[in-house]
């Protein structure tokens, strides 16, 4: 798919995208499933659970283990993700901050949309001096049905009045290129952070926000 003509809105996925957490929260879990059930996972295994709630990527971790866990009862064990976004060393990747000063300047309406929950989420923009630039906000489990299925973005979109034929999605994750392309969105695959996932089908990969024209 060629990039729009005309933008008139672009989603934002956080995790991996506008600033590099996905690899501070893969490290809680190396340290917390040798410690708290005997097993070290491969990393493999761990970046199947990039871009997703948890609910069909973590079970199947345990259970080549022979361990049965709901993703719920892991979370309740391991603990969230607040160090992350409130507490751990964390920056917008390089270049962030100017792309949506540019974006901003010419009336295009932004959102974030993550599967991560709101308070971390909100918390980790205003941290980082973003929120100021984005419109809306789709976190957690708001919408019907997570990444990939197309949900989370068609919401993004109906908040911010968007046309998908006129909106660019921002991603690292299959899962995240999959519901962007699902929604009928121009995909862009940010590729710089230190977990480097498969996203060949999004429309476009990036290594750098730094010099991306739109």
């Amino acid at each position: 798919m060629p990039r729009p003509e005309r933008i008139d809105c672009a989603l934002f996925d956080f995790d991996g995208t506008l600033a590099d957490t996905e690899v501070l929260g893969l490290q809680i879990d190396l340290r917390v499933m040798p410690e708290k059930f005997g097993f070290t996972p491969t990393w493999e295994e761990l970046c199947t659970t990039i871009g997703t709630n948890g609910e069909t990527t973590f079970p199947p971790i345990f259970a080549r283990r022979g361990i049965e866990m709901t993703v719920d009862e892991y979370w309740d064990i391991r603990g969230g993700n607040q160090e992350v976004y409130f507490s751990a060393p964390l920056e917008p990747f390089p270049g962030v901050r100017t792309l949506l000063e540019s974006l901003r300047e010419r009336g295009v309406r932004m959102g974030i949309v993550s599967t991560t929950n709101r308070p971390c989420i909100e918390g980790a923009l205003e941290r980082l001096d973003l929120a100021r630039y984005f419109d809306a906000t789709v976190c957690g489990e708001e919408p019907p049905a997570c990444k990939p299925a197309p949900d989370p973005y068609l919401m993004g979109m109906e908040l911010l009045g968007a046309n998908p034929a006129r909106t660019v999605v921002f991603e690292d994750s299959p899962s995240g290129v999959a519901a962007g392309k699902a929604a009928g969105a121009y995909v862009i695959a940010f590729k710089g952070g230190v977990v480097e996932l498969d996203t060949a089908l999004a429309d476009e990969e990036i290594r750098s926000y730094e010099g991306l024209t739109l």
